[in-house]
C-alpha cells in the first residue's frame, strides 16, 4: 500500500462510476505496500454489528416489492417455489409462490423453470406483490432465516423486466472470507487435505453493495490471537467450537451474497469436509433454509470444479478468482510471461495496486506454534486475503457485469442467477 510523502494519507486507484456502462477498467501501476494490512484496518470506520432477526412488520395492506436474489424449488412441495429477495429497506423475503401446475406447460420444463421463462423474470429482476394479494407467515411457521415469509399465487405477483426505474440494486449484504489451514512443507503436494489439515483461522468482512468500507470485519482463530485493533477477534480452544461459531455467525450475518478468491473450489468445500470428519452434524447448514443443509463431494482440492461448488440455498456466490479465469483475463489477455497466471497476489496488483501480506505458506504452522503473536500476523494476513477479493470485486464491478451477461445470455437469461455465477461462461 502506497502513501503520499506529502499528505501521509493512502492513494488509492479511482473507482469507476457503476452506472456508467462504458467504463473501461485499466490496470494499474503495482503499488508497494508501505505498511501492514494491520495498520490499515485501524483507519477503517469503528466495527457494527448488524443482526436482524425474524420480523413480521410487514402488513398486507402495503404493497411487498423486492429484488430477488435466488429462486429454488421447493424442497417438500413440487408445485410451488421459493422466491429469496432484499426490498429497498434491507428487508429479507422469502416467497412462497404457489399452484405452479396451473401454467402452461413446456415439455422438458420442470416448475422452476417454467415459472421463470413464463413471467419472463430476468437475474435479480424485481417483484411486486400488490396489497391483500399475499398471506404472511407467523415466525413460528416459518421455514427460513428470513424476516418475512409470505405465502402467494403466481398470478397475483408482478415481475418487472431490469429496464428504467428497476434497473436498480436493493442493499445486498456481501459477505467475503478467506480461510487458513495447515499447509504440508515441501517436498509433496503442499495442497491441504481435510482429513489431516486442520482450519486454523477464518476472516470475514460484511459490506452493503455500493459502500466503499466493510462495516465488519472479523477473525475465527484456533487459540488464543493478541488484539488487532480495527477488528474482531474471535478465538477458540478447539477446531470444533470454531467452526460452529463461524456457522453461527454466518445465520446471524445473513448475507445475501458471499465472495472470496477460489471459495467455490477451496474454502466452502474444505470447510464442510472438515466439519463432515469431526462429525460436526449442524455444520452443514450454511443456508437460508432451516432444514436444508449444504452438501459436497468429497474431492481432493485440485479435481474440485466450479460447477460442483456447494450451494448455499438462499445465498448467492461470486468466486472472483472463478471471473478472472473466465472473464477478464480472456477478455484482456492477461498473462504473466507465457502462461497466464491467476494467484490473488498477481491479480490484486495488476488491477488494484496491491499485494498481501507477504507471508509464504511454509510459515503458517510456525505462526500458528508462534503464540498469540504469532497468531495475530497469520490473522493479520488472513483478513488482508478476505478484503483484496472485495476490492477486487468493486473494482471490476463483478457483480453488475456479470448480471449483464447473464441477462444477455439466451441460455441463462431466464434461469436462476446462482446457475450462471457457477458455470455460465464456461458451461463445460
Amino acid at each position: 500500500m502506497a502513501s503520499s510523502s506529502l499528505t501521509g494519507k493512502r492513494t488509492r486507484p479511482p473507482t469507476p462510476d457503476p452506472q456508467d456502462n462504458n467504463v473501461v477498467v485499466k490496470r494499474v501501476k503495482p503499488l508497494v505496500p508501505s505498511q501492514s494490512f494491520a495498520d490499515i484496518l485501524k483507519e477503517m470506520p469503528i466495527n457494527v454489528s448488524v443482526v436482524d432477526g425474524p420480523s413480521n412488520t410487514i402488513t398486507v395492506d402495503e404493497d411487498l416489492v423486492l429484488q430477488y436474489v435466488d429462486i429454488q424449488c421447493h424442497p417438500e412441495d413440487p408445485t410451488s417455489v421459493l422466491v429469496f429477495g432484499v426490498t429497498e429497506e434491507g428487508m429479507r423475503v422469502l416467497v412462497h409462490v404457489n399452484n405452479l401446475l396451473t401454467l402452461p406447460p413446456r415439455p422438458d420444463y420442470e416448475p422452476l423453470y417454467n415459472f421463470m421463462f413464463h413471467y419472463e423474470i430476468a437475474p435479480m429482476s424485481w417483484i411486486e406483490i400488490p396489497a391483500l394479494n399475499f398471506e404472511a407467515i407467523d415466525a413460528c411457521d416459518m421455514i427460513s432465516y428470513n424476516q418475512i415469509e409470505v405465502f402467494v399465487d403466481h398470478e397475483d405477483m408482478i415481475f418487472h423486466p431490469p429496464q428504467g426505474n428497476w434497473d436498480k440494486s436493493a442493499p445486498l449484504r456481501i459477505l467475503s472470507f478467506d480461510v487458513s489451514t495447515v499447509v504440508p512443507p515441501p517436498p509433496g503436494n503442499q495442497l491441504p487435505c481435510y482429513e489431516r489439515d486442520p482450519v486454523l483461522q477464518i476472516g470475514n468482512m460484511l459490506t452493503i453493495k455500493g459502500e466503499s468500507d466493510p462495516y465488519l470485519r472479523c477473525i475465527f482463530t484456533l487459540g488464543a490471537c493478541s488484539d488487532i485493533s480495527g477488528a474482531e477477534v474471535k478465538s477458540y480452544e478447539t477446531e470444533d467450537a470454531l467452526l460452529l461459531a463461524w456457522r453461527e455467525f454466518i445465520i446471524d450475518a445473513d448475507p445475501d451474497l458471499i465472495v472470496g478468491y477460489n471459495i467455490g473450489c477451496f474454502d466452502i468445500p474444505q470447510l464442510l469436509l472438515r466439519a463432515r470428519f469431526l462429525q460436526l452434524h449442524e455444520f452443514p447448514y450454511l443456508g437460508r433454509l432451516k432444514d436444508v443443509p449444504t452438501k459436497t463431494v468429497a474431492q481432493p482440492v485440485n479435481h474440485r470444479k466450479l460447477k460442483d461448488a456447494p450451494i448455499l440455498t438462499g445465498r448467492l456466490q461470486l468466486d472472483t478468482r472463478q471471473y478472472m479465469l473466465e472473464s477478464t483475463m480472456r477478455r484482456e489477455n492477461f498473462t504473466v510471461g507465457r502462461k497466464s497466471k491467476c494467484d490473488l497476489n498477481t491479480i490484486a496488483r495488476e488491477f488494484v495496486g496491491k499485494t498481501k501480506e507477504g507471508i509464504a505458506f511454509t510459515v503458517i504452522e510456525d505462526l500458528q506454534f508462534g503464540g498469540p503473536d504469532g497468531r495475530r500476523k497469520l490473522a493479520v494476513h488472513c483478513l488482508k486475503e478476505t478484503h483484496l477479493p472485495l476490492e477486487i470485486f468493486s473494482r471490476l464491478r463483478c457483480l453488475d457485469e456479470s448480471l449483464d451477461a447473464a441477462r444477455s445470455s439466451e441460455e441463462f437469461i431466464y434461469r436462476p442467477f446462482r446457475e450462471f455465477l457457477r458455470n455460465g461462461r464456461n458451461p463445460s
